[in-house]
């Protein structure tokens, strides 16, 4: 069982509150103890004494009874109190700090469940509706006893009704069985010896740790307060144009933090790896694999195989034309793949995995490690951690976790890693390091598929008014008629690319104002990271193409244009009340 860590101050409140119910039980007990027994008045004379004996017995029995169990609890809260006490002075020592269990709260993300437990809940709710099915067809039959209501109708025919409705449970549950079989049988397959790499291929660990090791913050932020795809450039010597190439390492049973991962920003800024687990291997591609006797080359075992697996991915954003149709239309419109990049998957021997984020460390840009769940009996992630702060510089790594994630736990755990540095790692020197750690959540998850849906369908909207602007002279229609708008060029902050954004603006002498909003957004848009890297654009006004130079307001300044653009657009000021973030205000003035 997980060893976990309590909170010294919910123990001790729990201690002092069993202390209380168990004087609250005890204390009446012995009172009408010593009451029945000493001090009853010789004029009462019912109940009789035998009578009176037995009432005080069993009251004063279940009361003790009550006291006790207090009582036993209370001595159980003081040992945890105790214990959360010991481990808050381990946290203050840095060299003890990474042996303190995590809170019950850290544990959350993660799915503890065995694939026993989960499939026996399934194949015992498939068996309900087969039972129910089976036995009122016999009983309608006459071949077993019939089933009866409190009238004593029959009722087999409504039985038989309603197991056939619940059937479709059962083939649910006939196909999540053999998917779990299929994933135990991927285990076994990635462990046999038959498939392993040469002893060669083994990865290698550094004998030495590091003779000049850093001080290293670890930042705890909301989503997007970290690094940026805006911010974050190639260091693999690549161009600045290219996309970036990210590798995801985390818990194969996080699989709710994996899925929005890959559901969010950064599939926008380039490729993402990661490493399969066996539960992500599909039932059809593993027979079709066992079928043409291909299982020597199923899972990657070399670093050649690990390179041709990367070549045959697609290489390009997934963008298909828009169809005609309105079904098809709508499902384009919300297909969440659209205008990402491919987030090559790779199925590893288990015997070779450590190889792999060896050999994908040198080729990608970022690093980011979910830790939502980890515990230090996680080899797997903790190696991962070890090895991506011994070979990769943190500054182009981002840690990820959950809201309800143990940040003290984290931090030391981190901590300790950091500690036992290899020799030669781009992390050792004298200057402090910074590591951001992202938490999310599933409202957070939740918000990311809104602005996902949103980003997808204000490509189309911005270029249809982009269109109408032109089209006459700076006016559109629509919800914007009549608004002050303009079309905004800027150079993209990493690729150079000119873009254009539809914005709204007001005037403040000469200077055109523009805010930030984004909708509400955690994260500022991509124009205004455009901006801070290249001030000097353009923009169409009307019918005019103008020059400017950005800067963004700050101090009294912003605060005025602020409070003038929220008596302007009473909307604004949700934006400005809901969102983490401050919205910038950018001042676009003649040059």
């Amino acid at each position: 069982m997980t060893e976990i860590r309590r909170s010294p101050q919910v123990e001790g409140r729990a201690a002092l509150g069993r202390l209380g119910g168990a004087l609250k039980f005890g204390v009446p007990a012995a009172v009408v103890w010593v009451v029945v027994n000493s001090y009853w008045p010789d004029e009462w004379t019912e109940p009789d004494e035998q009578m009176r004996q037995q009432i005080a017995l069993v009251v004063c029995g279940l009361l003790a009874a009550l006291a006790l169990f207090a009582l036993v609890m209370c001595v159980v809260h003081a040992h945890r109190w105790r214990q959360a006490r010991r481990w808050e002075r381990m946290l203050e020592d840095p060299a003890t700090a990474h042996l303190v269990p995590p809170l019950a709260s850290h544990l959350k993300s993660v799915d503890t469940r065995s694939g026993f437990t989960v499939v026996g809940l399934w194949v015992l709710l498939a068996a309900l509706p087969v039972g129910l099915t089976v036995y009122s067809a016999l009983a309608m039959a006459g071949r077993v006893p019939p089933l009866h209501d409190d009238t004593g109708a029959d009722v087999s025919a409504n039985f038989l009704i309603l197991g056939v409705v619940l059937l479709p449970l059962t083939i649910v549950a006939v196909r999540r069985a053999h998917r779990w079989r299929v994933a135990r049988a991927v285990e076994r397959l990635s462990s046999d010896s038959r498939l392993a790499p040469p002893p060669h291929m083994a990865a290698d660990v550094a004998p030495r740790s590091a003779s000049s090791i850093p001080h290293l913050d670890v930042i705890f932020g909301r989503e997007g307060a970290g690094l940026d795809p805006e911010t974050i450039s190639p260091r693999s010597g690549r161009p600045t144009s290219e996309p970036l190439h990210i590798l995801y390492l985390r818990l194969f049973d996080n699989v709710a933090g994996t899925a929005r991962f890959l559901s969010g920003r950064w599939r926008y800024a380039g490729y993402v790896y990661l490493l399969r687990s066996a539960t992500q291997v599909d039932v059809d591609e593993f027979e079709s694999a066992k079928d043409s006797d291909s299982m020597a080359t199923f899972f990657i075992s070399t670093a050649d195989q690990l390179e041709a697996a990367i070549a045959r991915q697609s290489t390009g954003i997934y963008d298909e034309p828009r169809p005609h149709g309105f079904i098809k239309t709508w499902r384009w419109a919300t297909n969440q793949e659209r205008g990402r990049y491919p987030a090559p998957a790779l199925l590893c021997h288990s015997s070779f995995w450590k190889s792999a984020v060896d050999l994908l460390l040198p080729r990608v840009d970022l690093v980011a490690l979910d830790l939502s769940g980890y515990r230090p009996e996680h080899t797997g992630t903790r190696y991962e951690l070890q090895r991506v702060i011994d070979r990769f510089p943190i500054d182009h790594v981002m840690l990820l976790a959950e809201t309800t994630s143990d940040r003290r736990f984290l931090t030391a755990q981190v901590g300790a890693a950091w500690a036992q540095m290899a020799e030669g790692s781009p992390n050792s020197g004298s200057d402090p390091r910074t590591v951001h750690v992202e938490l999310g959540s599933e409202a957070l998850e939740t918000r990311a598929r809104s602005a996902r849906m949103v980003a997808v369908g204000m490509n189309d909207l911005n270029a249809t008014i982009i269109e109408e602007f032109r089209a006459n002279d700076g006016r559109v229609g629509g919800n914007f008629e009549g608004a002050n708008m303009l079309l905004l060029h800027t150079r993209g902050a990493r690729s150079g690319r000119e873009r254009v954004n539809p914005l709204l603006y007001r005037r403040d002498g000469d200077a055109f104002v523009v805010c930030a909003p984004e909708f509400g957004a955690q994260t500022n848009p991509a124009w205004y990271h455009n901006l801070l890297a290249h001030p000097e654009v353009e923009a169409e006004v009307g019918a005019d193409t103008v020059l400017l130079r950005a800067r963004v307001a700050t101090g009294a300044e912003r605060e005025r244009l602020i409070n003038a653009q929220t008596q302007d657009t009473p909307g604004f000021a949700d934006y400005v009340r809901n969102t983490p973030r401050q919205i910038p205000v950018v001042i676009l003035e003649p040059r």
